[in-house]
């Protein structure tokens, strides 16, 4: 049986899942409780949550806010930077809305979690890992409700 989430993170799930979707909660999900159990493989697998459940809102935001052009596969990272750049330019944010700076941060870091590099194992859970899940929280709470 899985550990229970801790109450603010159960109810951010509930939320996410009202806003964008059942998958969004369950990533969401899936990541705290890897988290909170501080595996050999924590970060590689919550790096995969977090850019599922980031990966999700965008596909849910796209068609809402901008007609998407064609995809550039070239640069993965900077076709994601370009992707959450539309989005953010056409929701009607306030100019002091953190949500541009935090999902900005974002850009990449989820990539480097998610994927390892030859036969190097996953990066350990220190603190650079953790700022990145911390930001990953706020981005998600200021976000929990959609546009």
């Amino acid at each position: 049986m899985a550990d229970p989430l801790a109450p603010d993170d159960a109810w951010l799930a509930t939320e996410l899942s009202a806003s964008y979707g059942p998958a969004v909660g369950a990533f969401y999900d899936g990541a705290c409780h890897a988290v909170s159990r501080n595996h050999a493989t924590t970060t590689h697998v919550v790096g995969h949550l977090m850019r599922e459940a980031e990966a999700s809102i965008r596909d849910v935001l796209r068609p809402l806010v901008f007609r998407a052009p064609a995809e550039d596969r070239g640069d993965e990272e900077r076709s994601h930077r370009q992707d959450v750049a539309r989005i953010v330019d056409s929701l009607p944010l306030r100019s002091d809305d953190p949500l541009p700076e935090l999902w900005y941060s974002l850009v990449g870091e989820l990539h480097r979690y998610a994927h390892r590099s030859g036969q190097q194992g996953p990066r350990p859970v220190d603190s650079k890992f953790l700022a990145v899940w911390n930001q990953f929280g706020l981005f998600l709470t200021v976000n929990r409700r959609g546009v």
